[in-house]
Formats: structure tokens, C-alpha cells, sequence
């Protein structure tokens, strides 16, 4: 797996599969006028209503989003640890840290890193121990690791994402992006660009679990690229044998091919042919090779 499809894959859930709603509180409230574009995009893919934190009555709340300190200077972090509430919090930095990831976020004062993801099970398995660069990490700011459970994800020894409070508790040195003009959520989970809001991500999905749709487990690929189709066989390969053990053994395989070679590949239906069970098919690609498109053969025939 790319590391593009990496970040990409731990983007998830539609919402649809639940008729429960969480209501998210955002902290300060004039956050919501700052990121709207943000939190709009995200009660798109998570089930989520989305309302400004009211530190009089925290019942109604399912989790806290804090994107740093209000205009008087209050955070909302005892407090909503105290009512066991779920928490996203972005932290200021640890004492004599380097400049902060949540002004390098805004001001744009940023340098490339490598994000090192522990193996740590509250992470999505696309992410346990993998290494990513993004292009605005080099400078994030450390958080204080003696008040952190654990770390999920560091920064040339510093840790930008951990958790506290028993793993209710995310705590990031990485200010979320605002989607600034026509940005969509999927460029920030690429490679490059996903430090800022692949955090939050997680933090959601754990929200939402039980209730939102939960992805398939990891699988694998299995790509074969331009074997002949002239016949039932190719070396070692015989078709008929391969779509046999991936229905018996429940895996699947992808035949590459050309348009071109289509019209070489026998007439007569496999014996193994099934609409149901295929067990193979055939991936086609550089179809300008055929100067009439109109003249591509039909792939009904073949032995997959």
C-alpha cells in the first residue's frame, strides 16, 4: 500500500449505517466561524451535530473538540475530563519547546519532517509503525510527555499526538487546517499533508464507533501484469487452476491486461466461467491502443 492510500485509508465512515447522531461541542465557540468549512465537511463523513462547547451544562455533549485557549484564557480540559467526556484537545507547548505546530499551522512558518507512528493499538492498523513525511511538521512543538498515557505519533523524538486520561484524551501540538477556499478533507490525508487533521480523524472515528461503518480488515492484492491470453495457460500459470484455488480459498486475482491482446484470447468459454464466483478478473489499461474504440473486443470469453 502507497503511502498516499495509507493516510487515505484511515479517512472512513459515511455516516449512513446509524440513525444516532454525537453531538460534538467545540471549544472556543468562535472556532466554528473559523473552521465552518472544517466541521461542515465532517458531519458529512461522521455521524455529528456540531455545537459550541457551553461550559454551564456539559450533559449534552457525547465529545469535546478544544482548539486552544478561549478569549479569557480558560481551558475546558479539567473540566471535561472530570465529567468523562471524550476530549480532542490541541495543547500548548511543553515548556522550552520549539515554536509551535498551531502557529507554524497558521502563519505558514513551516518545515518539512517525518512523522514516526508508534505501534500502539488505539492507532488505525494502516498507521502502526509506519514513517510519513509531511511537509509542515519539522518544527512542531513537543508535547510534555510525563502528562501523556502514551504516544501515538512523533517527530524527531517529539511527541506531537498521545493520549491521556485512560484514552479518552487526545492531545496534539497540531492545529487542525480550516479548509481554506475549495480544500477538501482528502488534501489533508495524503502524504505531504495529514498531521493536522488525521489526529482528529481518529479521535472521531473512536467517537463514533459502534455506530458509524466500520471498514473491512486489511487485505491483500494479488495483480498479475500481462500474462498471454492465447490460451488456457501461460508457463506455470493455468487460468483454469488459478480461478479453481481463489474460489476454494476465498482470495481473488486481477489479470492485467491490454485491449489488443483481448482479440488472441480463446473463443470458447472456460469451463470455470461464473458470474457469481469469478475468482479472477481482468483489469484493462492503455486502451488508446485501439485507434477504433469502437471495434474493442468484448471480454465476455475469457477463460476468468
Amino acid at each position: 500500500m502507497t503511502e498516499a492510500a495509507t493516510t487515505q485509508a484511515a479517512l472512513t465512515g459515511d455516516g449512513s449505517g446509524t440513525d444516532r447522531i454525537h453531538t460534538l461541542a467545540v471549544h472556543p465557540g468562535s472556532a466554528l466561524a473559523t473552521h465552518d468549512r472544517l466541521f461542515d465537511a465532517l458531519t458529512r463523513v461522521f455521524p455529528l451535530r456540531v455545537v459550541p462547547f457551553d461550559p454551564a451544562d456539559l450533559t449534552p455533549f457525547d465529545g469535546v473538540v478544544s482548539l486552544g485557549r478561549a478569549d479569557d484564557g480558560g481551558s475546558p480540559q479539567a473540566a471535561v475530563e472530570r465529567a468523562g467526556l471524550p476530549l480532542y484537545l490541541v495543547a500548548d507547548p511543553a515548556p522550552g519547546a520549539p515554536s509551535g505546530a498551531a502557529g507554524a499551522a497558521t502563519s505558514g512558518a513551516a518545515e518539512r519532517g517525518v512523522v514516526t507512528f508508534t505501534g500502539a493499538g488505539a492507532l488505525n492498523p494502516y498507521l502502526r509503525g509506519r514513517r510519513i513525511e509531511d511537509d509542515r511538521v519539522g518544527t512542531a512543538a513537543a508535547l510534555d510527555g510525563g502528562a501523556l498515557d502514551e504516544v501515538l505519533a512523533s517527530v524527531d523524538g517529539r511527541a506531537i499526538w498521545g493520549r491521556r486520561n485512560g484514552g479518552a484524551t487526545h492531545v496534539v501540538s497540531v492545529a487542525p487546517p480550516d479548509l481554506a477556499g475549495t480544500a477538501a478533507l482528502g488534501e489533508h490525508l495524503t502524504t505531504g499533508s495529514f498531521a493536522a487533521l488525521l489526529p482528529l480523524v481518529q479521535y472521531l472515528r473512536d467517537l463514533t464507533r459502534g455506530e458509524d461503518w466500520t471498514p473491512p480488515p486489511l487485505r491483500a492484492s494479488i495483480t498479475l501484469d500481462d500474462p498471454n491470453l492465447a490460451s488456457q495457460s501461460y508457463g506455470w500459470l493455468d487460468y483454469n487452476d488459478l480461478v479453481t484455488r481463489a474460489r476454494a480459498h476465498n482470495f481473488h486475482v486481477s489479470i492485467a491486461t491490454v485491449p489488443l491482446d483481448a482479440w488472441l484470447a480463446p473463443r470458447s468459454p472456460s469451463p470455470t466461467h461464473s458470474t457469481t464466483r469469478p475468482g479472477a478478473s481482468c483489469g484493462i489499461w492503455a486502451t488508446d491502443t485501439l485507434s477504433d474504440r469502437s471495434r474493442s473486443p468484448s471480454l465476455a470469453h475469457l477463460p476468468a
